[in-house]
């Protein structure tokens, strides 16, 4: 219902130069691409602040929603279900009780700050504690390597940054807790050092 009438205008960037497009002039995907296909995908969960209140629901009602309030650290503080298409609420959040809120709907996932009136000075919100392993992917996947990214902190919209002109990931903006682990394929265009071709970045380095 937040997309209704939504359309992929500028899809691609026919040179190399700064532009709205979803996908770069060498065929990678930008994470803006990332961040459309999920918002459509069907569903997808939407979470929002309201006032003192967080909010999330089911764009398609099939798996409901589970909306937690997490600390810097992503214990959790609190937590509420929903069922179908209604909304799930925490509301009366005091400054400084949680740092994060998380959406959970079936296979899709949502964590994003608190406004920062509500989250407090944790230090753990000002880094992403990330470990990646490099390993070969399973047959039939020729020219790719898979990555193994760790989160040792709450980590928000993850994305492998290209470097060089070939470089390649076919995931992006993805949100992890501690010890959970996430697979990237990707192209390299160093195939020597995955470093040479990526950069992992994500929202606590734009923060």
């Amino acid at each position: 219902p937040g997309c209704g009438g939504s359309v992929a205008w500028h899809i691609n960037a026919a040179w190399p130069t700064a532009s709205a497009s979803l996908i770069d002039f060498a065929g990678a995907p930008k994470p803006a691409y990332f961040a459309f296909r999920r918002a459509l995908a069907p569903g997808a969960v939407r979470l929002w602040h309201q006032a003192d209140a967080v909010r999330a629901e089911s764009a398609d009602g099939t798996h409901g929603v589970l909306l937690r309030l997490l600390d810097a650290g992503g214990r959790v503080v609190r937590e509420a279900r929903a069922e179908g298409r209604s909304v799930a609420t925490l509301d009366r959040i005091r400054p400084g009780e949680a740092a994060y809120a998380l959406a959970e709907s079936g296979p899709s996932r949502l964590i994003r700050p608190l406004p920062a009136a509500y989250r407090g000075m944790d230090p753990r919100m000002g880094r992403s504690g990330l470990r990646v392993t490099a390993g070969k992917p399973e047959a039939g996947n020729f020219g790719f390597v898979d990555l193994t990214v760790e989160a040792e902190t709450v980590v928000i919209g993850l994305c492998l940054e290209p470097l060089l002109p070939g470089a390649q990931a076919r995931d992006g903006l993805v949100d992890l807790l501690p010890g959970e682990r996430h697979v990237f394929r990707v192209r390299l265009a160093e195939p020597r050092d995955w470093r040479a071709s990526f950069r992992a970045v994500s929202w606590h380095d734009l923060g």
